[in-house]
Order: structure tokens, then sequence, then C-alpha cells
């Protein structure tokens, strides 16, 4: 009988003869194990962000209020006066950037 030397996990005993199966099982525990390790570094990641998040002032909770209110009122008008809509504000921004450029 030969005897070979490999390298083992720390934890695994070189005085014990493993078969393949366990030695597959270990490596599919570790890289469970690894997946786990990435999953939770991107969930503390991503809680560090939402920590990061700065807070609302009165201000801009009312701005952000009156933009909404004015998408839901555009969201009631017919499609005919929301296109007549979106061609005035068209023209508005073209006058507005050739005065920019002038």
């Amino acid at each position: 009988m030969k005897t070979e030397f490999t390298k083992l996990p720390p934890h695994v005993s070189p005085f014990f003869i493993h078969s393949e199966e366990d030695l597959l099982q270990y490596k599919l525990v570790n890289t469970h194990k690894d997946k786990l390790e990435i999953v939770e570094h991107e969930a503390k990641e991503h809680l560090n962000k939402i920590e990061e998040v700065k807070e609302i002032t009165d201000e801009d909770l009312e701005k952000n209020i009156k933009v909404e209110a004015n998408q839901l009122r555009e969201m009631l008008i017919s499609k005919n006066k929301r296109k007549l809509l979106q061609k005035i504000r068209d023209e508005n921004q073209r006058k507005y950037k050739k005065r920019k450029i002038e």
C-alpha cells in the first residue's frame, strides 16, 4: 500500500482515510459558507448606504408633493391635451436654449 500525502484542510485529520465523497462534501460546505459571507457583506454594505441617506426637510417634502400632484394632474387630462402640453414645453425649452446661447 502506497502512502500519498496531500494537503488537507486543517480540521480534516490526516490519520483518517477520507473518501472522495467526504472531500467533495467539504468543498461544497465551504463554497456555501463563502457565498453566505459574500451575501452578508453585501447586505451590510446596503444597510450602511441606507443609513447614509440624508434627512428630508419640510421644504423638500413640499416640493416632492407638488411634483407628484402635477404628475397626477397630467395623468388625468386627455391624450390630445397632454400632447399639446408637451409641445408647449418643448417650444419653451427651445426658446430657453436660444436665449442661453445668445
